[in-house]
């Protein structure tokens, strides 16, 4: 299963410093990670470096890709925080897996 993790900013102005983690559920193992920055994984959490920016009308695109390795319903949670908004976004996917 591959995810697609789009930040993307609708606001007037840009994003700064804007930071992206990936938090993956036990039955679910990473595969591959492409996107605009750097990760480092650990115990099924994903952090990415930093964008310096995502500017106004823009969006920053992350590939995600899986393996189900217990026949589960998994739930993938996303994290979004930088310098122009006060609270972190959370989002959530759900999938229903079967082991491969």
């Amino acid at each position: 299963t591959i995810f697609e993790l789009v930040i993307a900013n609708s606001g007037a102005a840009a994003a700064e410093h804007v930071g992206v983690s990936c938090e993956l559920p036990a039955g679910l193992e990473l595969l591959q990670v492409s996107g605009p920055s750097e990760y480092i994984a650990d115990n099924g959490v994903m952090v990415f470096r930093s964008l310096p920016e995502i500017p106004a009308g823009e969006k920053a695109t992350f590939a995600v890709r899986t393996r189900c390795i217990r026949s589960l319903t998994h739930r993938v949670r996303v994290r979004v925080a930088s310098g122009s908004i006060r609270e972190p976004l959370i989002g959530e996917e759900t999938t229903v897996g079967t082991a491969q």
